[in-house]
């Protein structure tokens, strides 16, 4: 190599500061091709420091060294510190960094890096641990150093129903393992004052922070009341936000409330409904089967017949249709009078019709 950089006439030295790669040409007769491979390879075997080349540099040592015929010299190369660079998204969220090594001179240390910050106005959720470690690695490209907190956004007021899930309603299985298939369980009912629904007023939300500092800002939640003309409820006079039955019957869901209906209604009371016990009016349009029975506080209201079963109401028993028992059964006391209608109410008792039936009103 030595030798055949003689032949070259080029000689490679650095500056009084050792900053800068120079290369004097003096003008030789028979001249070897170089290229930018052998001018490594060259600097290499000569110990010299590695160096940032210059391209313009060494596009004009290439086109003058193979005709020139005066000696000239050129600076093809100097030391460069390593560089980086801290972006910030637009939302002020993130900061971002990315870093150049060093060719030859310093390269970036965190100090540099936590000035820059500064400078910049990034003040919070910097991630050091991830500053440091990119430090290190002398390169880095868009790497996450610091982020933002995130505001919570508030939460929409939200409705609670007080009334206990209703379990699935289905035969009743006595001591003796029998399951009774008219006998489903017990209606969802409520009393008046029972609360119904609970309201939790809208958030607020809360605040976040950009790395600069500033607070961000949450997006509240929307407000809303319970629904007005909630029939069959009141709200609480001394929580605004409870609301209570203000009559018995039936609480029915419905959007931001509820509602009591003091009358509930069937097409047909048979086995697919089970027994009927309910505070309030019960209103069947069709008919009730044989050995079904029912039980209201209010009135009983049926549109269409009544075979063999048990009704026992508060206020009026109205059958549209009529009363028709199976006759009296075989057997002796509650055997013998499975085959009858039985009514019982403090009102009026009404029908079409009443055949095979035992009835006890209160007035007529």
């Amino acid at each position: 190599m030595e030798g055949q950089e003689d032949q070259t006439g080029l000689d490679f030295r650095l500056t009084e500061d050792g900053a800068r790669l120079e290369v004097a040409f003096t003008p030789v007769d028979e001249r070897p091709p170089i290229s930018l491979p052998w001018l490594k390879e060259a600097l290499a075997a000569r110990g010299l420091p590695v160096m940032f080349l210059l391209e313009d540099a060494l596009a004009e040592l290439f086109a003058k060294y193979p005709a020139a015929e005066e000696p000239f010299s050129l600076v093809i190369g100097e030391r460069r510190d390593g560089t980086f660079a801290i972006t910030v998204s637009a939302d002020k969220m993130e900061a971002h960094l990315a870093i150049t090594p060093p060719v030859g001179g310093n390269p970036v240390t965190t100090e540099r890096i936590f000035q820059a910050l500064e400078e910049k106005g990034v003040r919070s959720g910097i991630l050091r641990s991830a500053i440091e470690e990119a430090a290190a690695s002398g390169r880095a490209q868009s790497v996450l150093i610091a982020r933002g907190r995130e505001p919570v956004n508030g939460e929409d007021a939200q409705f609670h129903s007080l009334i206990a899930e209703t379990k699935s309603r289905r035969p009743q299985v006595n001591e003796n393992g029998i399951a009774d298939y008219r006998n489903l369980g017990q209606l969802l009912t409520v009393k008046a004052g029972d609360p119904l629904m609970q309201r939790i007023p809208a958030t607020l939300g809360e605040h976040g922070e950009n790395v600069m500092g500033d607070l961000v800002p949450p997006k509240p939640g929307k407000d809303s009341y319970f629904a007005p003309g909630l029939r069959g409820t009141e709200v609480d006079p001394g929580d605004i936000n409870l609301l209570r039955a203000a009559i018995s019957g039936q609480p029915i869901l419905v959007k931001n409330g509820m509602t009591v209906e003091p009358t509930i209604t069937f097409n047909n009371v048979d086995l697919s409904t089970g027994n009927v016990n309910f505070e309030g009016t019960v209103n069947i349009t069709a008919d009730v089967k044989a050995g079904m029975k029912i039980q209201a506080t209010g009135d009983v209201i049926i549109g269409g017949t009544v075979e063999a079963v048990t009704i026992d109401a508060g206020g009026d028993v109205t059958v549209k249709g009529g009363i028709i028992g199976l006759g009296e059964s075989k057997g002796h006391g509650a055997e013998a009078n499975a085959g009858y209608a039985h009514i019982r109410c403090n009102g009026s008792v009404s029908a079409r019709f009443i055949e095979n039936a035992k009835v006890t009103a209160g007035n007529s």
